[in-house]
């Protein structure tokens, strides 16, 4: 992102390995954060293979809402939603009152759910999203 280095966050994995809710939900979990020098710009992903038959509607707008709520927790709350087409793939965005924006998207063929939180005018949650590989 930017020639910054995206690492791994194993803090959240570990967090979410304690969750059963998750852990009924999810086969695998791997996150990743980067943030600028400066702090200007930042993007966290959480990207989740899903069990067989967990990837209903129900199932992804709960976890957009979860995600949403504790993305936009220190962010001033919830502002908006909206739907919107990215890198070829329908794609949730949530926004936070404080400019944090959240992206959503369920790559159903492949079982894989991919959701991210970015703050700055860098968008590199919206980058990340765009890249996706089919």
């Amino acid at each position: 992102m930017g020639g910054v280095a995206i690492g791994e966050f194993v803090e959240a994995e570990q967090k979410a390995a304690s969750d059963p809710s998750l852990a009924h939900s999810a086969g695998r979990l791997a996150t990743a954060f980067a943030a600028d020098p400066g702090g200007a710009n930042w993007v966290y992903a959480a990207i989740v293979v899903l069990r067989p038959g967990i990837g209903t509607e129900a199932f992804f707008r709960d976890w957009r809402d979860t995600f949403d709520a504790g993305a936009c927790e220190r962010a001033g709350g919830v502002a908006g939603h909206a739907s919107a087409t990215l890198g070829g793939r329908t794609v949730e965005i949530g926004t936070c009152a404080s400019s944090v924006r959240t992206y959503h998207t369920l790559l159903v063929d492949r079982g894989i759910l991919v959701s991210i939180s970015s703050f700055g005018d860098a968008h590199w949650g919206q980058q990340l999203i765009e890249g996706l590989r089919p």
